[in-house]
């Protein structure tokens, strides 16, 4: 089913500013094409909130993956055809698949997140030890994701899970206390490319996430070039703990010409 959701670039200006200014680079000063399509996809989800917070007892949705493709920029404050599917058809394996579309503005976007229904068990651990991956990338070190700031990114996508803001129920799955979201996660992988001079217009295309971030904790970021054909740059970022544990990879691409 197509429905017409309204495009909130101030609030998608706020999540590239927030993911700026984590990873010490200011202000975004524009919506990067992920935080548009993460405003997009939370006010295409909200009449399907029941069936992504329908979950057993002592367990918790979490992503696993994301794809990301967008084209053009969408008009300020403009109405975007949505077209969303949630296929829960493997109960321990949703994928939440979300499309826009804005012909007056030659805009549109994909974005497409892997979920995993988690137990304590399947969260336990560290995720494995990144230092041998890390050969020529360039690291940085965000602000710690302050619960104030989870929590702004949380209203501005309308992402309820619990998992992200409730220290009583992260506790319940093992974890000492809640977890960044995925969407965030990615938008620093962008900020950490921006700030080590990527070429603009960098933008997370495929991610995996690995182990939890927690909240109130800073994350390391390396970015690394990765050889690619044509006009297009792309790297890899490597996102860890401070004790450089994988929590997740994301691979970025600018269609720009290089340099």
């Amino acid at each position: 089913m197509i429905i017409e959701v309204p495009y909130d670039a101030d609030a998608a200006l706020a999540l590239a500013d927030l993911a700026a200014g984590l990873a010490g680079h200011g202000r975004a000063g524009r919506p990067s094409p992920l935080a548009s399509a993460l405003v997009l996809a939370g006010r295409a989800t909200s009449s399907m909130r029941n069936r992504l917070e329908r979950f057993p007892a002592g367990t918790a949705l979490v992503q696993e993956s994301l794809r990301h493709a967008s084209r053009g920029v969408f008009a300020h404050d403009g109405v975007v055809a949505a077209r969303v599917e949630f296929d829960d058809s493997v109960a321990r394996a949703p994928v939440l698949l979300a499309a826009f579309e804005q012909p007056s503005a030659g805009a549109s976007a994909t974005l497409t997140a892997g979920l995993r229904l988690a137990d304590a068990a399947s969260l336990a651990g560290p995720g494995p030890d990144a230092r041998a991956r890390l050969g020529g990338a360039t690291r940085l070190r965000t602000a710690p994701l302050a619960p104030a700031v989870v929590a702004g990114y949380l209203a501005a996508v309308g992402d309820p899970n619990p998992i992200h803001a409730d220290r009583d129920r992260a506790r319940a799955l093992g974890l000492t206390g809640p977890v960044a979201p995925g969407g965030l996660i990615a938008l620093l992988a962008e900020a950490a490319a921006r700030a080590l001079d990527f070429p603009s217009g960098a933008t997370v295309y495929s991610g995996r996430f690995l182990s939890p971030a927690l909240v109130g904790e800073p994350l390391e970021l390396a970015v690394a070039p990765r050889p690619s054909s044509g006009e297009a740059a792309e790297a890899r970022v490597l996102v860890m703990t401070p004790g450089l544990r994988l929590v997740a990879v994301l691979d970025l691409r600018a269609e720009s010409a290089r340099g």
